[in-house]
């Protein structure tokens, strides 16, 4: 018999079948997310043309905190919610969910209140007016996404995209016209994620009136708690590991150094087209056919996802890697002249940890949040010592080698947890 064709093989590799299911779950959520990333992108277009390398340096700085800081609210509350919701019957869900909006109200109040008293309190009046608008947006923008949580596990994405076009298409219209008339400042864009954000939470709170304001599940508390303090630990070793350089930049080689590593990044960003939709999708779609299909099963739609998005993902970062300059010098002038380096290393970067990210989803959809933090914990030291070490010394090259290593470092850890616990397939839709 003649062995077959490669385009026959890859064709029962991918398994189509499986791909139709991923592609049905997830065309609202990836259109949502194609939503976010497109204003998000247009949107800090113009606020990097507007804003000179200094401010822009402090923006990014104030960004990347309140993004620090959401990463909280996903590790306790919208990551184990995803999960844990999905199995459970209706009752029992809205009980669950009212609980878990107890905790959310807690968090996002226990956060953002004392960064505004600080900001209140501070002789200096700009980094007061900073501080208190980050604590106002982190109130807001941590309202909006438990909201739009909820309706994502509902199924209801009409309404997600209603409401993320009320948010991210709204931030994205004041922040043209701020541009336009002149007005635009780190306060008053940070200010508009703010505004845009608490009305859209607003919308989202009466669409999900029903299914909030019920009596709380006692037992919610301590299962957020078991899958999420191992995720706070592993997000936060991830920010130490990943995102804590634009601060050793702005320390060690000034504010335009984390203007400059911010800027040469954003052209990556249509990447979260893919990354975030399936940060949100993958472990809910995995946990619910673990339920009515085991552990198997779920593997199996693990590995026709990564065979059906690798590709895409590898390609963009390719094109980013090669036309990455050029494409800079259109959008920004000589802005970021000479740092065409940097984007080709961050795409390959991200070609790189695209890998690792995969392997989380499905320990997370397991419930194996632990290896999770193992790995990253794994990696922190070595962000803390060599990676600091050569931020300092060589600046943005620096913080790129770090991240490889911090990566290859963690990857290596959820891989050996991922496949070591592989059960013996029995038949399922992974092998059908």
């Amino acid at each position: 018999m003649a062995r077959p064709s490669f385009l026959r093989t890859y064709r029962e590799q991918i398994q189509f079948g499986l791909i139709l299911r991923f592609v049905r779950t997830a065309s609202w959520p990836v259109g949502d997310q194609a939503l976010i990333s497109a204003t998000n992108f247009f949107g800090v277009i113009v606020v990097t043309r507007a804003l000179s390398l200094e401010d822009l340096g402090v923006f990014s700085l104030a960004y990347a905190a309140m993004w620090a800081v959401n990463t909280i609210q996903g590790s306790l509350i919208t990551q184990p919610f995803g999960v844990l919701a999905a199995r459970r019957d209706v009752t029992e869900y809205r009980r669950y969910t009212s609980a878990t909006g107890l905790m959310q109200v807690a968090l996002m109040l226990v956060i953002g209140v004392p960064v505004m008293v600080v900001g209140a309190l501070l002789p200096d009046p700009g980094a007061g007016s900073i501080l208190i608008v980050v604590g106002f947006t982190i109130i807001a923008w941590q309202s909006q996404e438990f909201l739009r949580r909820i309706l994502y596990v509902e199924g209801r994405m009409p309404e997600v995209v209603g409401i993320d076009i009320i948010s991210y298409g709204g931030q994205f219209a004041v922040i043209v016209g701020l541009s336009v008339t002149g007005q635009l400042t780190v306060v008053s864009a940070l200010a508009a994620a703010g505004v845009t954000s608490l009305v859209s939470a607003v919308v989202g709170l009466v669409l999900v009136r029903h299914t909030l304001f019920h009596w709380p599940l006692r037992a919610a508390l301590a299962q957020n708690l078991a899958q999420g303090k191992w995720l706070l630990g592993a997000d936060l070793g991830a920010f130490i590991c990943l995102n804590s350089y634009p601060f050793v930049l702005g320390a060690s080689h000034g504010t335009q150094a984390a203007a400059i590593y911010y800027g040469t990044q954003l052209f990556l960003n249509p990447l979260n087209v893919i990354w975030f939709a399936s940060t949100t999708v993958v472990p809910i779609r995995l946990s619910r056919t673990r339920v009515d299909h085991g552990e198997v099963a779920a593997r199996g739609e693990l590995r026709t996802f990564y065979r059906l998005t690798a590709p895409l993902i590898g390609a963009y970062c390719l094109f980013i890697a090669i036309f990455g300059e050029p494409i800079m010098g259109l959008v920004y002038g000589n802005k970021f002249a000479g740092y065409g380096w940097v984007i080709a290393l961050a795409a390959a970067f991200r070609f790189f940890l695209y890998h690792g990210h995969l392997i989380s989803l499905g320990l997370r959809a397991l419930e194996m949040a632990r290896p999770i933090f193992i790995g990253l914990a794994a990696a922190v030291p070595f962000a803390l010592i060599i990676g600091t070490a050569l931020t300092v010394s060589i600046g943005i090259l620096g913080a790129m080698i770090s991240m490889f290593g911090a990566t290859a470092i963690w990857t290596a850890i959820w891989a050996r947890a991922y496949f070591s616990s592989a059960p013996t397939p029995r038949g399922s839709l992974a092998t059908t």
